[in-house]
């Protein structure tokens, strides 16, 4: 698509979400008087190509598909009405051939990123970030088969299940098992026994990917990080990064499953000092006082649960390292173009709160989870002031649907901006429980002025969910998503 005078536009690959790719796509239409082409990964391609019901669909997919070579791409690229200067990615499947394609139009270093297998290989991602000597990676290990799973495993400390020395289940050393390609949590385990291990690996060994129709061979056993889960979102220019966004996960352990995320928080890590003559506290120093805002500590917790339950001043130090922290790990994977979302933990002392009333504040660590380097967003692109955050809905029944509560109660609190259950999730079908993201039943966007009003009713929404799936159990099994934003967009 192109205005009638645009002279420059660019290529969008894989662009599903209203609120990622296509909203990028609006934009460049309606502000920027670009063009823009939209096409298919060869891999997201098949899949489409497998889910098409008509020979049409079928041949606007194939048309759609990307170029598959270099004098293919050079034709292509000929018959545009207009010069490509740039090429954007939201899918995790479709990443490395959008980097080829940058590299075909000749874009790569000027307008793009070279290719590199580390943005996507979770393994190669944490050796060329500790390689670059950022630190803060995770110890892991490539594993073929659920022998040397566990014993990578055991070397890390994961016990034996009939380990008699002593320790507590809740109190063992677990580890992380996935694929070292992935999206929406897929495979992901957290494993806390040596059987769980070797169960896990059975399951990602021989399976394929969401989006992906490569077959699994090896697996990654990876030391568990803890801490708050923390991701910043990222615009690179040239090797510039601007922070778009700092927000905080509301993970949990739940339906089964090890990291259903029920929520997620954006954080406000601006420092508003007390008077004009207050200076702001210097990033690698004890952070001294009690907080430009006076806000203080009402948790009984040794440390806190989340990066906005910290004081604005402690507030302010963490985030100003995590966001250091987010573009040294971009610049170590040499990504100097486009849009990025970086997951990591920040650990703080377990006696921060002893710590921070003795005036004194010890600078957090902060340690890499995985990077994606690709349109991602956290499904929130306004830039905004006021405080925000996403529940994200979840179901903890599975059965057959009989009805969905709360929704209109839902609507009319002060802070709801909107809310939105997917269009798959039919009363008198199939639904299932949450156990990841590909499995969330839909959102609901808040956003208000008074951080109390937008408590009180992030309280409420978190209490509704319990009971707003109305399930029959034992009755047809949900299925499984479809392509889409929540599958193919999300890590």
């Amino acid at each position: 698509e192109s205005n009638p005078t645009c002279e420059r536009g660019i290529v969008l690959v894989d662009a599903f979400s209203p609120s990622h790719l296509l909203y990028l796509k609006r934009r460049a239409l309606t502000t920027y008087n670009a063009g823009v082409v939209e096409c298919f990964s060869p891999k997201v391609s098949r899949y489409l190509l497998g889910q098409s019901e008509s020979s049409e669909e079928r041949s606007d997919i194939l048309a759609r598909t990307m170029p598959s070579s270099r004098d293919s791409c050079a034709s292509w690229a000929a018959s545009l009405p207009f010069e490509v200067v740039g090429v954007l990615c939201e899918s995790d499947s479709g990443g490395s051939v959008a980097e080829r394609l940058t590299e075909w139009l000749g874009l790569d270093g000027e307008r793009g990123n070279a290719r590199m297998s580390a943005r996507r290989d979770k393994y190669l991602m944490h050796k060329a970030i500790k390689d670059a000597g950022v630190g803060g990676t995770a110890r892991g290990y490539v594993c073929e088969d659920p022998g040397e799973a566990v014993a990578k495993a055991a070397e890390m400390g994961v016990m034996d299940q009939d380990d008699e020395r002593g320790v507590v289940y809740d109190e063992r050393t677990p580890c992380v098992v996935k694929p070292r390609r992935g999206v929406a949590s897929d495979r992901v385990f957290k494993c806390t026994t040596l059987q769980e291990v070797a169960e896990a690996t059975g399951e990602i060994i021989g399976s394929t990917s969401f989006g992906n129709d490569e077959v699994i061979k090896d697996c990654l056993v990876q030391e568990f990080v803890e801490g708050l889960e923390v991701a910043v979102d990222t615009v690179t220019r040239n090797g510039e990064t601007k922070i778009v966004a700092v927000w905080d996960y509301d993970k949990r352990q739940a339906n089964g499953a090890p990291f259903v995320n029920f929520a997620t928080r954006l954080v406000d890590g601006a420092f508003q000092p007390a008077s004009e003559d207050e200076d702001l506290p210097p990033l690698n120093s004890t952070l001294s006082g009690t907080g430009g805002s006076g806000v203080k500590i009402k948790s009984n917790r040794t440390s806190p649960s989340s990066l906005s339950s910290l004081p604005r001043q402690a507030r302010y130090v963490v985030v100003q390292k995590v966001c250091d922290y987010a573009t040294s790990v971009l610049q170590s994977l040499e990504y100097n173009w486009g849009m990025a979302h970086v997951e990591v933990k920040v650990s703080l002392p377990r006696n921060f709160r002893k710590a921070y009333k003795k005036g004194s504040f010890e600078p957090p660590s902060v340690r890499l989870i995985e990077v994606n380097a690709r349109q991602h967003n956290a499904e929130w692109l306004q830039l905004t002031q006021a405080p925000g955050r996403i529940v994200h809905l979840s179901c903890n029944r599975e059965g057959t649907l009989r009805r969905v509560s709360h929704l209109e109660r839902i609507r009319r609190m002060e802070s709801v901006v909107k809310v939105e259950v997917y269009e798959d999730v039919e009363e008198g079908k199939g639904i299932a429980k949450t156990v990841d993201i590909r499995s969330e039943k839909g959102w609901v966007h808040m956003l208000h002025d008074d951080e109390e009003v937008l408590e009180r009713d992030f309280v409420k929404v978190m209490e509704l969910m319990e009971t707003m799936f109305e399930v029959e159990e034992g009755g047809e099994e949900g299925r499984e998503e479809g392509l889409g934003e929540k599958a193919l967009n999300q890590p």
